[in-house]
C-alpha cells in the first residue's frame, strides 16, 4: 500500500525522485544531501509575520492579523492563469478583503486569540483571559465561560468550531488532568479529562488531539476519549497531510524526545491505517512542529514535513522526506535573514494545466517567503539568474536585469545598460553587447543612447556606423541634450500670446478632447473617428453652470483669433458645476454598438455619463449620432489629492482610483493601493516579442522617486505581484566597465529604472505635458527595452529645446536629463495621443 502512495505521489509531482546517500557523508545524521531555500525578491503581503489559513467562507487562502479590537483578512491574489509564477514571493492584496471587529474582547487575551475555521461560513474565535475562556462570532458575540475559582491556573491548549456559535476548547490546568469545555445548541458543559495535556492541535472538524505525559488522546466530537500509549511522554502533534489526500482523513504527527512516529490516514472511525516510526538520535533533539502545516488548511499532501531543531546558538531546519523505506532526513540551508524559532510555511496557490489551483507550501519568515532551489530554477532552468549556495542567495546572471513580468521563466528578462534583448522563443531572452564603445541603448544593432558623459551623434560619412558616442560634437554638430544635432541658425520663430474672446454667456470650467466630430450641434461617433488615436480636433466643453457645449477645432485653428466658437449640445443633460471632464472611448463592439463615457469629478465626488449609438456598418465612413443617458455616481472610489488623468483611450486614473470603460459600456474601478496618488502614471502598449501583439504597461512612480511598470492586465486583476513597493534590492549584473547602474535604482516589473530628475521634476514635466495636447515627443530608446518593447522600463520621452530629444532607457536604468524623464514623457505621449501601440522605439507625437 505504501508503495502504492508513494507512486501517486510522484505522479502528481508532490514528492520529487530523491537520491540516497550513505549517513556516512557530510552529515552523518542526514539521509539526503543539503537542500537550499532562496528568498523570494518581494514581500508577500502587507503584513510583518502574518498568520494565514482557510478561514474566509469563499476566499481559499487568506492572511490575517488577529487582534482583541479586529481581525482583517488579506486576499491570496495572484492570477496565475495570465502569468503563472510564485518565485516572486507577492502572493496576498495589499488592502483588506474583509474587517471583522470585535467588542469586549481584553487586551489581555490578545495574544491567547485563535481563528476557528468553519466550512461555508464565517469563522469563531477563541479566546482566554485568566479564567475567562470565549468564543467570539463575527457579529460581534461574545460566548464566555468562567472556570471555577477552585481550578488550577488554566492555559488554552486548542480549539475548535463545531458550528456558527459552537465550538470546543481543550484547556490545560497546571498540575492537574485538562479539561474539555464546549458550547453547542446554546449551551456551555465542561468535562474533566483523566490525563493532564501538555499542548493540543485540532484536526479534521470533529477531532482534538491532546500530548500527554505517556502518549496521546483523541478527543473526537460526541465520543468517548481514545488514549494512545507510546510510553513517553509526547512533546508535540501536529495533523497535517503528510501522504494522506482523502478529506475524510488525515496524518498525525507525534513527536517524543526518542522518536517520530506519523499516524497515516487517520479517520473518525477511530482508527489509521498505518505508523510510521522513526527512532531519533541522541544529537536530533528539542525538535518543533511549528512548521507542519495543518488540517484543515491544507487540503492536498506535501509528502514532506519541515521541521525546526531548536537551539540557543544556531537552530537547524529539516525537512523530512517520505519514502517507502522510511522517513529520509535532509538538511536544509537557509538564508541569514531566515528567523527559524518564528518561521512559519505559507500555501502559494499555483495554477497547473487542468486549470486548477494547486497548493504549494512555502516556508516563511518575517514578510518572506522562501522557496527551494529547485522551486526556484537554481539548477540551470532559468538562465536569467545564478545561485549562491554557500550562502543561500542569487542574483541576476551578468548582463541581465531584475524583470519578473516580463516572462514567467527568466525573473531577470531584462538586460544590463550596453546590452539589448534578443527573443530566443516564447518567455525565453539573451542579453548581447551592443555595438560600439560608449552605447548604452540600442536597437537593431545602431546604438541610441550613450552612457553620461557621452553624447549620440549621427554619422558624417558613407560607411560609418548609423551612429556613435563622442565625448564632443564634431564640427558642424552642436549638442543638445544628450545627442549632436546639425548646427543651423536660429529659425527666429516668436511666439504671440492673447486672450481669446468667447461666444455667449457663462465661463468654461472643464474640456477634454473627443472622438466624436461635431455638427449642427449633434456629435457623431464614425467606425474612422473612433480608430483615430488622433481624436477629431473637436472637445466638449463643461460651463460654471453645468451645460455641456463643444469646441470645434478646425474652426479654431481657420480663425485663432475669433471668438471661441462653442456650440450647446442638443439634448445633453445638465451634469452640474465640475471642475474636470475627462472622456474614455471602446472600440467598436458586438452588433456595432459603442460607447463613450464622460467622466466628471467636482469636489472629489466623482460621475459619469454614457454617451452611446448603434453604427449602420464596419465602413470607416459610417457614422451615428450620440445619444446621452443621465449621469450617474460612481461609488466605492478613494478620495485623492490629485486631478484625475487619462491613461489610455479606455483608462482614466484618479489618485489610486483606476477606472476602465468596458465594451459593454459599464466602468470597472480598480483601487491600487500601490499607486501613491501625488505621483505621475501613464500607460503605454508596447509590442511584445515573442508574440508580435500590444500589451498595455502602466507605469508609475515608486516612493523612493524610482519607476514601475507592470503589465496592466495584472494591475487590473489586482495582482499582488504588481506592488511598487517591493523594488529596491535587486540590482542589475553589468560586466561592461564602462555602463554603471543609475541613481535611485529601483526594479520594474519590465525593468531596473534610475531617474536623475527628482519627483517634484517628474510631476511638473508631467504637469506640463498632461496640459499640451500638441507637445511633439520623440521616443526614447532603451537598451534593451526599445527592442523588447513589452519589457521595456522606458517610454517616449519629450523632446524640447531645452533636454534632449532622445531620453536613454536600458533594462538596467532610465535616464532622463534635468528637465525631461521617462515618467513624464510617457505622460506626455499617452496624454497627447491617449495611447500608443508602437514600441519604445518608435516615433509618436
Amino acid at each position: 500500500m505504501l508503495l502504492r502512495l508513494l507512486q501517486s505521489l510522484l505522479l502528481l509531482g508532490i514528492l520529487a525522485p530523491v537520491r540516497l546517500r550513505a549517513r556516512a557523508d557530510l552529515d552523518p545524521d542526514a539521509d539526503l544531501p543539503d537542500l537550499l531555500l532562496v528568498q523570494s525578491p518581494h514581500t508577500s503581503g502587507p503584513l510583518d509575520a502574518p498568520r494565514q489559513g482557510r478561514i474566509h467562507p469563499t476566499i481559499p487562502i487568506t492572511q490575517y492579523t488577529l487582534g482583541h479590537l479586529e481581525s482583517a483578512l488579506f486576499e491570496q491574489r495572484t492570477e496565475q492563469t495570465l502569468f503563472p509564477g510564485l518565485r516572486l514571493g507577492s502572493l496576498f492584496a495589499r488592502d483588506p478583503i474583509e474587517t471583522f471587529t470585535f467588542q469586549g474582547i481584553p487586551e489581555e487575551a490578545a495574544g491567547s486569540l485563535m481563528a476557528l475555521p468553519l466550512r461555508g461560513a464565517s469563522p469563531l474565535f477563541a479566546w482566554q483571559n485568566a479564567r475567562t475562556l470565549a468564543l467570539t462570532t463575527t457579529s460581534p458575540r461574545n460566548y464566555i465561560f468562567n472556570l471555577p475559582q477552585s481550578d488550577p491556573p488554566a492555559t488554552l491548549l486548542a480549539a475548535e468550531a463545531i458550528g456558527r456559535q459552537a465550538g470546543r476548547l481543550l484547556v490545560g490546568l497546571e498540575g492537574s488532568n485538562a479539561k474539555l469545555i464546549q458550547r453547542f445548541e446554546g449551551e456551555w458543559e465542561s468535562e474533566r479529562l483523566t490525563f493532564r495535556a501538555s499542548s493540543a492541535t485540532a484536526g479534521l472538524p470533529g477531532h482534538l488531539f491532546a500530548a500527554t505525559t505517556t502518549g496521546w488522546a483523541w478527543l473526537e466530537f460526541d465520543e468517548d476519549p481514545v488514549i494512545v500509549n507510546v510510553n513517553e511522554p509526547v512533546l508535540g502533534l501536529a495533523a497535517t497531510r503528510l501522504i494522506t489526500s482523502s478529506s475524510s482523513r488525515m496524518d498525525l504527527v507525534v513527536l517524543t524526545a526518542t522518536r517520530l512516529l506519523v499516524y497515516l490516514g487517520v479517520s473518525s472511525d477511530g482508527a489509521w491505517q498505518d505508523v510510521l516510526t522513526d527512532p531519533l538520535p541522541a544529537t536530533r533533539n528539542n525538535l518543533s512542529l511549528h512548521m507542519v502545516p495543518r488540517v484543515p488548511h491544507i487540503t492536498r499532501p506535501t509528502g514532506y514535513l519541515f521541521l525546526v531543531q531548536q537551539a540557543a546558538d544556531s537552530p537547524v531546519l529539516w525537512r523530512v522526506n517520505y519514502h517507502p523505506q522510511g522517513l529520509l532526513w535532509q538538511r536544509v540551508q537557509v538564508p541569514a535573514s531566515m528567523d527559524l524559532p518564528s518561521a512559519g510555511i505559507l500555501p502559494a496557490l499555483m495554477a497547473h494545466g487542468s486549470g486548477e489551483l494547486m497548493e504549494h507550501w512555502l516556508p516563511s519568515s518575517g514578510s518572506r517567503v522562501f522557496p527551494t532551489d529547485q522551486q526556484f530554477a537554481c539548477a540551470g532552468a532559468d538562465p536569467s539568474i545564478v545561485c549562491d549556495s554557500s550562502s543561500a542567495g542569487w542574483a541576476c546572471a551578468p548582463g541581465r536585469a531584475f524583470a519578473p513580468l516580463l516572462s514567467p521563466v527568466e525573473l531577470c528578462a531584462g538586460c544590463a545598460d550596453g546590452y539589448y534583448q534578443v527573443s530566443l522563443g516564447p518567455h525565453r531572452y539573451a542579453c548581447e553587447p551592443c555595438p560600439g564603445d560608449h552605447c548604452r541603448a540600442c536597437v537593431g544593432g545602431v546604438c541610441t543612447a550613450c552612457e553620461m558623459g557621452f553624447l549620440l551623434q549621427p554619422a558624417t560619412a558613407p560607411g560609418q556606423a548609423p551612429t556613435s558616442c563622442l565625448a564632443e560634437c564634431s564640427p558642424g554638430f552642436q549638442p543638445a541634450g544628450e545627442e549632436c544635432i546639425l548646427a543651423a541658425p536660429s529659425s527666429g520663430m516668436a511666439a504671440s500670446i492673447q486672450p481669446i474672446p468667447q461666444q455667449g454667456a457663462g465661463r468654461m470650467s472643464a474640456l477634454t478632447s473627443t472622438r466624436a466630430t461635431l455638427r449642427n450641434g449633434r456629435l457623431y461617433v464614425s467606425n474612422a473617428s473612433l480608430a483615430d488615436s488622433q481624436g477629431s480636433g473637436t472637445f466638449i466643453v463643461a460651463m460654471d453652470d453645468g451645460q455641456l457645449q463643444a469646441l470645434d477645432g478646425a474652426q479654431l485653428v481657420a480663425n485663432p483669433t475669433g471668438p471661441l466658437p462653442l456650440q450647446p449640445l442638443a439634448n445633453f443633460p445638465n451634469i452640474g458645476p465640475v471642475q474636470l471632464l475627462l472622456e474614455l472611448s471602446t472600440k467598436v463592439v458586438s452588433e456595432n454598438r459603442v460607447y463613450l463615457t464622460l467622466l466628471f469629478e467636482n469636489n472629489s465626488r466623482r460621475s459619469s455619463m454614457v454617451l452611446s449609438c448603434t453604427l449602420p456598418g464596419s465602413n470607416p465612413a459610417d457614422e451615428c449620432a450620440l445619444t446621452a443617458h443621465s449621469p450617474v455616481e460612481i461609488n466605492g472610489t478613494r478620495t485623492s489629492n490629485t486631478p484625475g488623468q487619462r491613461l489610455s483611450p479606455t483608462v482614466a486614473r484618479f489618485g489610486a482610483n483606476l477606472l476602465e470603460l468596458q465594451s459593454n459600456g459599464s466602468l470597472l474601478l480598480v483601487i491600487d493601493p500601490h499607486n501613491h496618488s501625488d505621483s505621475p502614471s501613464t500607460m503605454v502598449p508596447h509590442m511584445a516579442p515573442a508574440t508580435g501583439r500590444p500589451l498595455a504597461w502602466l507605469y508609475r512612480q515608486t516612493p523612493s522617486g524610482g519607476l514601475v511598470a507592470h503589465p496592466w492586465d495584472l494591475v487590473r486583476f489586482g495582482d499582488a505581484r504588481t506592488s511598487a513597493d517591493d523594488s529596491d534590492f535587486v540590482h542589475t549584473n553589468n560586466p561592461l566597465a564602462g555602463p554603471s547602474p543609475g541613481q535611485q535604482a529601483s526594479a520594474l516589473s519590465g525593468r531596473q529604472a534610475s531617474l536623475r530628475a527628482s519627483p517634484a521634476e517628474l510631476d511638473a514635466s508631467s504637469s506640463a505635458a498632461s496640459s499640451s495636447a500638441s507637445a511633439s515627443s520623440t521616443s526614447a530608446s532603451s537598451a534593451s527595452a526599445s527592442s523588447t518593447s513589452a519589457s521595456s522600463a522606458s517610454a517616449p520621452a519629450s523632446s524640447s529645446s531645452s533636454s534632449s530629444s532622445s531620453s536613454s532607457s536600458s533594462s538596467s536604468s532610465s535616464s532622463s536629463s534635468s528637465s525631461s524623464s521617462s515618467s513624464s514623457s510617457a505622460s506626455s505621449s499617452a496624454s497627447s495621443s491617449a495611447s500608443s501601440s508602437a514600441s519604445p522605439s518608435a516615433s509618436s507625437s
